[in-house]
Protein backbone atom coordinates (compact mmCIF):
# COMPACT_ATOMS: atom_id res chain seq x y z
CA UNK A 1 0.00 0.00 0.00
CA UNK A 2 3.07 2.63 1.17
CA UNK A 3 4.47 1.88 -2.19
CA UNK A 4 1.35 2.41 -3.96
CA UNK A 5 0.83 5.67 -2.48
CA UNK A 6 4.68 6.73 -2.86
CA UNK A 7 4.61 6.01 -6.29
CA UNK A 8 0.99 7.47 -7.18
CA UNK A 9 1.50 10.68 -5.28
CA UNK A 10 5.09 11.09 -3.91
CA UNK A 11 7.12 11.27 -0.96
CA UNK A 12 5.26 13.94 0.55
CA UNK A 13 2.27 11.55 0.55
CA UNK A 14 4.31 9.80 3.17
CA UNK A 15 2.82 10.82 6.43
CA UNK A 16 -1.25 10.19 5.06
CA UNK A 17 -0.34 6.46 4.53
CA UNK A 18 1.40 6.93 8.60
CA UNK A 19 -0.99 8.59 9.48
CA UNK A 20 -4.48 6.73 8.40
CA UNK A 21 -3.28 3.12 7.39
CA UNK A 22 -1.08 2.39 10.49
CA UNK A 23 -4.02 2.19 13.64
CA UNK A 24 -3.02 1.71 16.85
CA UNK A 25 -4.55 -0.91 18.76
CA UNK A 26 -6.78 1.21 21.53
CA UNK A 27 -7.43 -1.59 23.64
CA UNK A 28 -6.65 -1.01 27.37
CA UNK A 29 -5.68 2.38 26.94
CA UNK A 30 -7.55 5.53 27.37
CA UNK A 31 -8.61 5.59 23.51
CA UNK A 32 -10.83 2.64 24.23
CA UNK A 33 -13.31 4.81 26.17
CA UNK A 34 -16.42 6.02 24.32
CA UNK A 35 -16.33 9.30 23.13
CA UNK A 36 -18.41 11.56 21.58
CA UNK A 37 -18.93 11.26 17.74
CA UNK A 38 -17.80 13.60 14.92
CA UNK A 39 -20.72 15.35 12.71
CA UNK A 40 -19.74 15.83 8.84
CA UNK A 41 -22.19 17.66 7.50
CA UNK A 42 -22.89 20.00 4.30
CA UNK A 43 -25.08 19.79 1.17
CA UNK A 44 -24.83 17.46 -1.26
CA UNK A 45 -21.90 17.13 -3.95
CA UNK A 46 -18.90 18.88 -1.81
CA UNK A 47 -17.24 15.84 -0.86
CA UNK A 48 -18.74 14.90 2.56
CA UNK A 49 -18.42 11.00 2.13
CA UNK A 50 -14.80 11.20 1.21
CA UNK A 51 -13.90 13.18 3.85
CA UNK A 52 -14.90 10.96 6.23
CA UNK A 53 -13.44 7.85 3.83
CA UNK A 54 -10.12 9.24 4.51
CA UNK A 55 -10.22 10.08 8.12
CA UNK A 56 -11.64 6.44 8.83
CA UNK A 57 -8.58 4.71 6.84
CA UNK A 58 -10.38 4.29 3.70
CA UNK A 59 -7.23 5.00 2.16
CA UNK A 60 -7.45 2.23 -1.34
CA UNK A 61 -10.67 4.06 -3.06
CA UNK A 62 -8.89 7.14 -2.23
CA UNK A 63 -5.40 6.22 -3.97
CA UNK A 64 -7.19 4.68 -6.76
CA UNK A 65 -9.49 7.71 -7.82
CA UNK A 66 -12.67 5.72 -7.23
CA UNK A 67 -13.47 8.94 -4.46
CA UNK A 68 -13.84 11.18 -7.77
CA UNK A 69 -17.13 9.35 -8.84
CA UNK A 70 -20.03 10.80 -7.11
CA UNK A 71 -22.11 8.22 -5.53
CA UNK A 72 -25.62 10.03 -4.05
CA UNK A 73 -26.09 9.37 -0.60
CA UNK A 74 -29.46 8.32 0.33
CA UNK A 75 -29.47 8.25 4.00
CA UNK A 76 -27.36 8.70 7.01
CA UNK A 77 -23.41 7.34 6.53
CA UNK A 78 -21.60 6.10 9.79
CA UNK A 79 -17.51 5.42 9.67
CA UNK A 80 -15.83 4.99 12.70
CA UNK A 81 -12.37 7.81 13.15
CA UNK A 82 -8.78 5.57 12.38
CA UNK A 83 -6.91 6.53 15.10
CA UNK A 84 -9.42 6.04 17.24
CA UNK A 85 -12.12 3.54 16.83
CA UNK A 86 -14.44 4.85 19.51
CA UNK A 87 -14.97 7.92 17.80
CA UNK A 88 -18.47 7.51 15.28
CA UNK A 89 -18.26 9.90 12.12
CA UNK A 90 -21.42 10.37 11.12
CA UNK A 91 -22.39 11.94 7.62
CA UNK A 92 -25.82 12.98 7.04
CA UNK A 93 -27.26 13.04 3.18
CA UNK A 94 -27.29 16.93 2.41
CA UNK A 95 -29.16 17.33 -0.77
CA UNK A 96 -31.67 20.14 -0.09
CA UNK A 97 -34.91 18.38 -0.42
CA UNK A 98 -33.11 15.58 1.72
CA UNK A 99 -32.72 18.05 4.82
CA UNK A 100 -35.88 19.03 6.43
CA UNK A 101 -36.60 15.76 7.46
CA UNK A 102 -33.03 14.01 7.94
CA UNK A 103 -31.29 17.03 9.32
CA UNK A 104 -33.97 17.81 12.17
CA UNK A 105 -32.90 15.07 13.38
CA UNK A 106 -28.97 15.80 13.17
CA UNK A 107 -29.90 19.56 14.92
CA UNK A 108 -31.45 18.17 17.60
CA UNK A 109 -28.17 15.33 18.23
CA UNK A 110 -26.32 18.49 17.89
CA UNK A 111 -28.15 20.46 20.24
CA UNK A 112 -28.33 17.37 22.95
CA UNK A 113 -24.04 17.21 22.72
CA UNK A 114 -23.68 14.19 20.73
CA UNK A 115 -20.88 15.71 18.81
CA UNK A 116 -17.75 17.17 19.90
CA UNK A 117 -17.12 18.71 16.48
CA UNK A 118 -18.61 19.91 13.20
CA UNK A 119 -16.62 19.81 9.93
CA UNK A 120 -19.29 21.65 7.53
CA UNK A 121 -17.97 20.97 3.99
CA UNK A 122 -18.30 23.73 1.36
CA UNK A 123 -17.46 23.85 -2.09
CA UNK A 124 -17.68 27.16 -3.00
CA UNK A 125 -20.95 26.44 -5.21
CA UNK A 126 -18.88 23.39 -7.37
CA UNK A 127 -21.33 21.12 -6.24
CA UNK A 128 -21.01 17.70 -7.82
CA UNK A 129 -24.52 17.74 -9.53
CA UNK A 130 -27.03 14.61 -9.20
CA UNK A 131 -29.25 13.70 -12.01
CA UNK A 132 -29.59 14.36 -15.22
CA UNK A 133 -26.62 16.71 -17.50
CA UNK A 134 -26.57 19.81 -17.10
CA UNK A 135 -29.03 20.80 -20.01
CA UNK A 136 -32.02 19.49 -18.07
CA UNK A 137 -31.18 21.36 -15.17
CA UNK A 138 -33.66 24.65 -14.58
CA UNK A 139 -31.17 27.13 -14.35
CA UNK A 140 -29.82 26.14 -18.14
CA UNK A 141 -31.15 28.50 -20.60
CA UNK A 142 -28.75 27.54 -23.81
CA UNK A 143 -25.31 28.95 -22.68
CA UNK A 144 -22.91 26.71 -20.95
CA UNK A 145 -20.88 29.79 -19.28
CA UNK A 146 -23.83 31.29 -18.12
CA UNK A 147 -25.82 28.34 -16.82
CA UNK A 148 -22.01 27.54 -14.39
CA UNK A 149 -22.20 30.94 -12.92
CA UNK A 150 -25.71 30.58 -12.17
CA UNK A 151 -25.09 27.11 -10.47
CA UNK A 152 -22.37 27.66 -8.33
CA UNK A 153 -23.91 31.24 -7.22
CA UNK A 154 -26.92 29.02 -6.51
CA UNK A 155 -25.50 26.54 -4.57
CA UNK A 156 -23.30 29.00 -2.33
CA UNK A 157 -26.92 30.32 -1.37
CA UNK A 158 -27.57 26.65 -0.41
CA UNK A 159 -24.29 26.54 1.24
CA UNK A 160 -25.60 29.55 3.53
CA UNK A 161 -28.89 28.28 4.28
CA UNK A 162 -27.65 24.70 5.29
CA UNK A 163 -25.11 26.86 7.61
CA UNK A 164 -28.29 29.03 9.14
CA UNK A 165 -30.43 25.54 9.87
CA UNK A 166 -27.96 24.33 12.37
CA UNK A 167 -27.03 27.41 13.58
CA UNK A 168 -29.30 27.28 16.54
CA UNK A 169 -28.19 23.82 17.80
CA UNK A 170 -24.55 25.16 17.50
CA UNK A 171 -25.49 28.32 19.63
CA UNK A 172 -27.10 25.99 22.19
CA UNK A 173 -24.73 22.68 22.23
CA UNK A 174 -23.81 21.47 25.98
CA UNK A 175 -20.02 21.65 26.72
CA UNK A 176 -17.47 22.42 24.16
CA UNK A 177 -18.04 22.02 20.83
CA UNK A 178 -15.64 22.98 17.74
CA UNK A 179 -16.66 23.60 14.29
CA UNK A 180 -14.91 23.75 11.04
CA UNK A 181 -15.51 24.98 7.59
CA UNK A 182 -14.02 23.01 4.76
CA UNK A 183 -13.48 24.37 1.33
CA UNK A 184 -12.92 21.46 -0.78
CA UNK A 185 -12.04 20.99 -4.49
CA UNK A 186 -9.84 23.40 -4.26
CA UNK A 187 -7.89 22.54 -7.69
CA UNK A 188 -11.05 23.51 -9.46
CA UNK A 189 -11.38 27.20 -8.11
CA UNK A 190 -7.59 27.81 -7.42
CA UNK A 191 -7.58 30.91 -9.23
CA UNK A 192 -10.46 32.57 -7.67
CA UNK A 193 -8.65 31.07 -3.99
CA UNK A 194 -8.68 35.03 -2.84
CA UNK A 195 -12.70 35.18 -3.68
CA UNK A 196 -13.52 32.18 -1.76
CA UNK A 197 -11.69 32.70 1.28
CA UNK A 198 -12.87 36.32 1.21
CA UNK A 199 -16.47 34.42 1.16
CA UNK A 200 -15.72 31.99 3.98
CA UNK A 201 -14.07 34.47 5.87
CA UNK A 202 -16.12 37.76 5.65
CA UNK A 203 -19.84 39.02 4.57
CA UNK A 204 -22.39 36.68 6.08
CA UNK A 205 -21.15 33.34 6.48
CA UNK A 206 -18.42 35.39 9.59
CA UNK A 207 -21.41 37.21 10.90
CA UNK A 208 -23.11 33.89 11.22
CA UNK A 209 -20.30 32.19 13.13
CA UNK A 210 -20.23 35.97 15.50
CA UNK A 211 -23.45 34.81 16.49
CA UNK A 212 -22.23 31.57 17.58
CA UNK A 213 -19.44 32.93 19.56
CA UNK A 214 -21.26 35.34 21.25
CA UNK A 215 -23.13 32.80 22.13
CA UNK A 216 -20.67 30.34 23.70
CA UNK A 217 -17.78 32.66 24.62
CA UNK A 218 -14.32 31.30 23.57
CA UNK A 219 -13.88 28.72 26.02
CA UNK A 220 -17.09 26.76 24.71
CA UNK A 221 -16.37 27.09 21.21
CA UNK A 222 -13.51 26.91 18.80
CA UNK A 223 -13.32 27.30 14.91
CA UNK A 224 -11.12 27.19 11.79
CA UNK A 225 -11.71 27.27 8.44
CA UNK A 226 -9.66 25.16 5.56
CA UNK A 227 -9.66 24.86 2.09
CA UNK A 228 -7.96 21.63 0.42
CA UNK A 229 -8.28 19.78 -2.55
CA UNK A 230 -8.59 15.77 -1.53
CA UNK A 231 -9.16 14.56 -4.88
CA UNK A 232 -7.74 15.59 -8.34
CA UNK A 233 -10.81 15.44 -10.16
CA UNK A 234 -12.71 17.40 -13.11
CA UNK A 235 -16.40 18.60 -12.13
CA UNK A 236 -18.29 16.15 -14.35
CA UNK A 237 -22.41 16.21 -15.18
CA UNK A 238 -23.80 12.75 -14.61
CA UNK A 239 -23.41 12.27 -18.32
CA UNK A 240 -19.55 13.21 -18.21
CA UNK A 241 -19.43 16.16 -19.51
CA UNK A 242 -16.88 18.29 -17.86
CA UNK A 243 -18.19 21.41 -16.29
CA UNK A 244 -15.34 22.45 -14.12
CA UNK A 245 -11.69 21.62 -15.17
CA UNK A 246 -9.03 21.19 -12.53
CA UNK A 247 -7.06 23.74 -13.22
CA UNK A 248 -3.98 23.91 -15.02
CA UNK A 249 -0.93 24.15 -13.13
CA UNK A 250 -2.59 22.89 -10.39
CA UNK A 251 -0.31 19.53 -9.35
CA UNK A 252 -0.24 16.69 -6.64
CA UNK A 253 2.60 19.09 -4.15
CA UNK A 254 -0.51 21.84 -4.25
CA UNK A 255 -2.96 18.83 -3.30
CA UNK A 256 -0.47 17.80 -0.56
CA UNK A 257 0.16 20.63 0.42
CA UNK A 258 -3.81 21.50 1.14
CA UNK A 259 -4.36 18.11 2.96
CA UNK A 260 -1.22 18.23 5.12
CA UNK A 261 -2.77 22.31 6.46
CA UNK A 262 -6.12 20.14 6.83
CA UNK A 263 -5.29 17.80 8.81
CA UNK A 264 -2.73 20.03 11.15
CA UNK A 265 -6.24 22.25 11.64
CA UNK A 266 -8.66 18.90 12.70
CA UNK A 267 -5.66 17.60 14.82
CA UNK A 268 -5.65 21.33 16.29
CA UNK A 269 -9.37 21.22 17.06
CA UNK A 270 -9.45 17.88 18.13
CA UNK A 271 -6.63 18.53 20.84
CA UNK A 272 -8.53 21.55 21.91
CA UNK A 273 -11.17 19.35 22.49
CA UNK A 274 -9.71 17.59 25.04
CA UNK A 275 -7.89 20.46 27.08
CA UNK A 276 -10.01 20.68 30.26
Amino acid sequence: MMAVLLEKFGKGWAWVYEKFWEKPDPSGTEESKPRKGLLVIGPGGTGKTTFAKLISGQLLPWVFGETGKYDESFGEETFTLSNEPNVQVVVPAGQAFRRESAWADVRTDIASGRYSGVVFVVAFGHHTPSGTGYKSHPLYKGKKDEFLVSYTATKREEELAALEFILPALETAPEKLWLMTLATKQDLWWKERATVEQFYTAGRWADHLAKVRAARGPRGFAYEFRSASITLSNLKDSEGTVLFPTTEGYDVEKQATSVKDLFNAFDALRNWEDRS
